[in-house]
């Protein structure tokens, strides 16, 4: 169904106002209506031969840019695979041993081309993020050459508590009902602010600006894509 002409203004809208917000922040960041606009994009920022790192990104594999990475023949590094003891969903599969694939997201955040999202980005250009285990939020302050996070603006919020809420809310019950284990959100859709072992809300960070020297970019969708 072709979207309704208002909702496309004010996505169209709302992208150029979070490109401006971020740029302002000395991030570079470019909008696109269409999830295909975006995906050409993001490959054609990718130099040939660059070693890839992918976060766990439901956005990402959405895009199906794994796949077409690893068809162009570059190398990939990413978690979410059957012999690390995840499905292709990102859940835990029989044999899963924590840690197991701590190596593979090593190597990821440290390849040439670093892949992931944002949880939310703020309405005056900030990103902020949640993780369980930090190596996507590691890996988007220091490590890869280059980062291209790539955000539906349907996760724009507009400040810092917003952002926040909504992943306590919005993303965190989610990402754990994807698969991570057993916590109290996965079954109720709530935060309990818990301290189970598989809690996935262990790590915060919010990129006020650019880190100082980062080659990052920041891709804007006016598509819903991810968590």
């Amino acid at each position: 169904m072709e979207m309704h002409p208002s909702k496309r203004w004010y996505l169209d809208n709302l992208g150029e106002r979070l490109a401006a917000a971020l740029k302002k922040n000395r991030f570079e960041a470019v909008y696109f209506p269409s999830a295909a606009e975006a995906k050409s994009h993001v490959l054609s920022r990718v130099p040939g031969a660059a070693t890839i790192g992918v976060g766990g990104s439901v956005t990402i594999r959405e895009l199906g840019l794994i796949e077409e990475l690893e068809k162009r023949g570059h190398t990939v590094f990413h978690h979410w695979k059957a012999e690390l003891g995840h499905s292709a969903g990102g859940g835990r599969v029989d044999g899963f041993v924590m840690g197991r694939d701590f190596d593979e997201r090593r190597k990821a955040m440290t390849a040439d081309v670093y892949l992931c999202s944002s949880n939310t980005v703020t309405l005056d250009g900030k990103l902020v993020n949640m993780d369980g285990f930090g190596n996507r939020v590691a890996a988007m302050i220091f490590g890869p050459r280059r980062t291209i996070v790539v955000v539906s603006v349907g996760k724009a919020v507009k400040d810092v508590d917003a952002a926040i809420e909504r992943i306590e809310t919005v993303t965190a019950p989610m990402s754990a009902h994807r698969g991570r284990g057993k916590v109290p959100c996965a079954v109720s859709g709530q935060c309990t602010d818990c301290d189970a072992p598989d809690r996935s809300c262990g790590v915060m960070t919010v990129m006020h600006r650019k880190p100082k020297g980062a080659d990052m970019l920041i891709v804007l969708v006016g598509e819903d894509l991810g968590f």
